[in-house]
């Protein structure tokens, strides 16, 4: 986003908004380019506030921390602790203050906005937690100032600047509202009220008919809902509130109402109030009071949208823009700092942020390529020796696995033996051995053909035997091998019997196998749905079980949120007694209707040490601290 040489951007920091701003410097005169009020709920608003603040641009902001106390001097006080060195001998000795050194204050002259005297003075004062949690908010936001003034200080000058008659101004806040009373001679008094957050929440919630404490704190910062009929009764109930607290401003009775803190969608609430407390709203002109204060705008639009809320954030910003500063401008500084920041406006520029320390030597720098990794060498063809060896050792091991030889009986079982075949091989067996033996005999018995021997020759009558033993060989083997056809047969219709019983058996176990597969599947698929259901039936459970926790703990929280109890402090009398943030009272004192939970409490009496003490106050009942005995 282009911007001029001499722009500066503006914050204001309240309990439920932001307010931002950037403004160009021209001669005696601020344009403001742009102005925004962000509401801190809002979860697009750390962008939003990015993109109206520069980078590298004057950054100022009005701090208020949510943990804040607004302190007049009383003339005694003020001539007893003259100047910014007196009130932080002053801040110190504050019993608020003790077990949370060091603390933070902001300090101008109650009359004129200027450096504190010995006159009456205006402090404001936080502790160190307070001033942390303010810086938190702004640092989520990416938001980082080079000077934190105070905005309550600002509201209050522009009040003062324009106040005709005695003003009642209330400074809202989410602990605690302040009521001040400002004259055209300058802050008059100043009171703690107890007029809140919940407070105002509570009024919505009655007056709406809410059942949750947080839904009526929605609706408040709502800009949708229409207060219009609601606002004066809500107001009302508010006021019922504030009438008995403003007592404590004095005897000076205000004429108009004003009040900041707020967003600009709650102006409603500054008019009906100040109608319910019988005063007249004050309406500046805004048009004409930034003309004297030399602010234009870049845009019609934005002179359009200024709301009566932002008059302390108007007149911050053009007491920042002023070389000399101006009234009413009290910068935050540490009660224990020798000295304050200056109050001009050059002290806007942020100091140059350091340069981070130099990578070491094994980081990569951010936007530098990075190197690739090498890549590991592709290994070479191994050499023909290592081939050989490698061919030789699978050799060696392959032979050393026996395996079983081929066709061997362990290969496949020994063929049942039939008994036919047996028989007819037996017979066959004996058949040819009777031959062979009569046919040796036989012709042992026949004379050689050479043979000159003397005796006679048998006649061939004596061969039939012979031929008889030969033909029945014959017949044996026919009949033999007539049985051995006959077995072979029936052998391999034994084997095709077989195995056709072997292919069934395998087809069976096949089907049974595929059935149980099918079971199996069939009860994975049933079991996993069950568990999903199963799973699913504890998830709802579970969801049912935290919706009713939370619900509960909505419940409790509201009703101790809306809890009230009473608290009693009766002696010493005449002492006066602080509780919390409450209005002090004198004892025997009596705080009714407050919020359950433990408050601090201190009892002071004149010539006397302050006693300081911790009491619970406990929903529906009375808590009494009982005798009280000071000592001197």
């Amino acid at each position: 986003m282009p911007t001029a040489p001499g722009s500066t951007c503006f914050v204001e920091q309240n309990d439920f908004s932001l307010l931002v701003a950037r403004g160009t410097a021209g001669g005696r005169s601020l344009r403001i380019d742009a102005l925004q009020e962000i509401l801190l709920a809002d979860p697009n608003g750390a962008a939003t506030a990015g993109t109206l603040l520069s980078a590298g641009l004057p950054l100022v902001c009005a701090l208020r921390p949510k943990l804040r106390r607004l302190h007049l001097a009383s003339p005694a006080e003020a001539a007893a602790h003259p100047g910014l060195a007196g009130i932080r001998i002053f801040s110190r000795s504050q019993p608020e203050l003790a077990g949370q050194p060091p603390t933070w204050s902001a300090a101008t002259s109650a009359r004129d906005g200027s450096t504190p005297g010995d006159s009456p003075w205006l402090l404001t004062h936080t502790s160190k937690e307070g001033y942390t949690q303010a810086l938190a908010q702004l640092d989520n936001w990416r938001i980082k100032p080079a000077r934190h003034v105070s905005a309550m200080h600002h509201g209050i000058g522009a009040i003062a600047s324009g106040a005709m008659a005695p003003t009642l101004f209330l400074e809202f806040g989410e602990l605690t509202t302040y009521a001040l009373l400002i004259g055209p001679e300058g802050l008059l008094a100043v009171t703690p009220t107890s007029l809140n957050l919940d407070r105002m929440a509570e009024a919505v919630q009655a007056e709406l008919g809410m059942k949750f404490r947080g839904s009526a704190v929605k609706l408040l910062f709502s800009p949708d809902y229409d207060f219009t009929e609601a606002g004066p009764k809500i107001a009302a109930r508010l006021a019922a509130i504030l009438k008995p607290e403003l007592v404590a401003l004095g005897s000076v009775a205000p004429k108009a109402f004003a009040c900041t803190g707020l967003p600009a969608m709650q102006n409603w609430l500054g008019v009906q109030l100040a109608a319910a407390l019988g005063l007249a709203a004050a309406t500046p002109n805004l048009k004409s009071w930034c003309a004297s204060a030399g602010l234009t705008f870049a845009k019609p639009e934005i002179e359009a949208a200024l709301s009566p809320m932002w008059m302390g954030f108007l007149r911050f910003i053009s007491s920042a823009a002023r070389e000399s500063g101006g009234a009413w401008q009290a910068d935050w500084c540490e009660i224990g700092a020798t000295s304050a920041p200056a109050a001009t406006a050059n002290t806007t520029t942020a100091a140059a942020a350091p340069k981070p320390a130099a990578p070491v030597a094994t980081a990569i720098a951010p936007g530098s390529a990075a190197k690739p990794v090498a890549k590991p060498p592709v290994p070479t063809a191994a050499p023909k020796a290592a081939v050989v060896a490698t061919a030789a050792k699978s050799a060696v091991v392959e032979s050393s696995v026996s395996y079983p030889p081929k066709n061997s009986a362990a290969a496949k079982p020994a063929p049942k033996k039939n008994p036919e075949v047996a028989l007819a091989k037996s017979v066959v067996a004996v058949a040819m051995s009777k031959a062979a033996s009569t046919a040796e005999r036989k012709l042992d018995s026949v004379p050689n053909a050479g043979s000159t021997s003397g005796t006679k020759t048998q006649p061939v009558s004596r061969n039939r035997p012979t031929l008889l033993a030969v033909a029945a060989a014959v017949v044996l083997l026919s009949l033999g091998g007539f049985f051995y056809a006959q077995s072979q047969q029936k052998e391999m219709a034994r084997v095709a019997a077989e195995k056709l019983q072997t292919e069934q058996r395998l087809a069976a176990e096949g089907e049974r196998a595929r059935l149980a597969e099918q079971r199996a599947r069939a009860e994975a698929e049933s079991h996993r749905k069950f568990e999903l259901e199963t799973t699913q039936k504890l998830a709802a459970a579970e969801t049912a079980r935290q919706q009713a926790e939370s619900e509960t703990r909505t419940q409790v929280a509201a009703r101790l949120a809306n809890a009230r109890g009473t608290l009693v402090v009766q002696e010493p009398a005449g002492a006066t007694v602080t509780v919390g943030t409450l209005p002090p009272r004198t004892a025997p004192a009596m705080f009714e209707d407050i919020k359950i939970g433990r408050y601090p409490v201190i009892v002071a009496l004149l010539n006397h040490e302050p006693m300081k003490l911790e009491v619970e106050v406990r929903e529906n009942a009375t808590t009494d601290t009982g005798p009280l005995k000071l000592e001197r």
